[in-house]
């Protein structure tokens, strides 16, 4: 998974907390990939290097734009 957390662990971790602190671990893992990926393309040489880690970055971005909205979703709703 994510920021090296293992999935049973990340299941063990979810049956006791609430959805909000879940997202907030998903938001929080999705930006440390993103940001390790964004260090990789800086450091390794080569174009298709660059790109492999360019590409992965923006899979991030968007996995976490979508956690963003779902996020701001479910608070609306708790409202």
């Amino acid at each position: 998974m994510e920021g090296g957390v293992g999935l049973r662990g990340a299941l063990d971790w979810a049956k006791e907390k609430s959805v909000r602190d879940i997202f907030e671990l998903s938001i929080s893992l999705e930006v440390n990939s993103q940001d390790l990926y964004l260090k990789m393309e800086r450091r390794v040489e080569g174009k298709k290097a660059k790109k492999v880690f360019e590409v992965l970055s923006e899979n991030e971005k968007t996995h976490l734009e979508r956690l963003n909205s779902f996020f701001e979703k479910s608070l609306r709703e708790e409202e």
